[in-house]
């Protein structure tokens, strides 16, 4: 609180993280969530290998370190030094539907007791953070000119890597006031300038959340040379079923290629995959120069 009141802590940029079908318990992995539980089971004789325990200790590292949380796979020596921060223990998200969720969560609106998603039919009752941003956009001193970043306009953007069209999302996202889009569709039509050469599943599921590191590179680097300040939204997508994620999946359960435990050694690979994409944003903030002048939130959808 002291911090925040004495403009010690500089916000230049905001990022929101909505991460797809993350809990807590296994954001960052715990040894003693329900998960693990099912892992235990999965091998006949309750002994998990210690190849799959080294791998199973080391699944989310990047959460571990932004949360804070103990997750009972190391001693306290050993655990990774904190970055510092605030994390809410035993929160619940606003809606069990991703884009319920991201309303909840962008506009601090309740999900409307509408079918699906219908906001986007309707008024919702009060503005989202693009508008507050936009609204600040045109304040008497807001300037791009001169150093005072505390006076440049903001830029707002959305951005995912997979389809941006199931179940009405282009019409919502919209809604919520963002100044710019990206979704698979759009990167498509803009060249593909970052996206490497993919095979049949891989189009299929829509292009890997990690293809968005060059994407966000250059947002920050048109950023600094614009003067303007970041607000950037990013919906995860490969921790959602089918659990994709290109290359090999390793072991995680026992009897892991038939049934439930095929779809949660999936999950449990693309949890490890979400953890090593969260790492590279915040690089990219490192190499950027503003890792320490952005605040990073990130939410659970589900």
């Amino acid at each position: 609180r002291e911090a925040l009141h004495d403009g010690s802590v500089k916000i230049k940029h905001v990022i929101l993280v909505k991460l797809e079908s993350t809990r807590q318990d296994i954001w960052p992995f715990r040894s003693d969530s329900y998960i693990m539980d099912r892992i235990n089971g999965s091998y006949g004789n309750g002994s998990i290998p210690e190849d799959v325990l080294a791998r199973l200790s080391n699944l989310t590292p990047t959460a571990e370190r932004l949360t804070g949380f103990e997750t009972g796979f190391r001693k306290d020596k050993e655990r990774p030094k904190p970055y510092g921060g605030i994390s809410a223990s035993k929160a619940y998200t606003s809606g069990t539907y991703t884009l319920k969720s991201i309303t909840g969560t962008v506009c601090g609106a309740n999900p409307m007791a509408v079918e699906n998603q219908l906001e986007y039919m309707h008024d919702i009752y009060q503005p989202c953070l693009p508008h507050i941003f936009e609204a600040l956009n045109h304040q008497p001193n807001t300037t791009s000119q001169g150093d005072s970043w505390t006076s440049w306009p903001w830029h707002t953007q959305w951005m995912q890597s997979h389809y941006g069209t199931w179940d009405k999302q282009e019409l919502l996202t919209p809604h919520l006031g963002y100044n710019h889009i990206m979704t698979r569709e759009s990167i498509n039509d803009a060249g593909r300038k970052y996206i490497p050469e993919e095979n049949e599943e891989e189009e299929d599921h829509g292009h890997e959340d990690k293809v968005l590191k060059n994407y966000i590179r250059d947002l920050f680097a048109d950023a600094k040379k614009n003067n303007t300040r970041l607000f950037l939204s990013h919906l995860t997508h490969n921790t959602h079923t089918p659990y994709f994620i290109p290359g090999k999946y390793q072991e995680m359960m026992g009897h892991a290629n038939s049934g439930l435990n095929k779809k949660l050694n999936r999950h449990l690979n693309t949890m490890h995959y979400q953890d090593q994409w969260i790492s590279e944003i915040l690089e990219v903030l490192e190499e950027a120069g503003v890792a320490d002048e952005t605040l990073l939130v990130m939410a659970g959808d589900q």
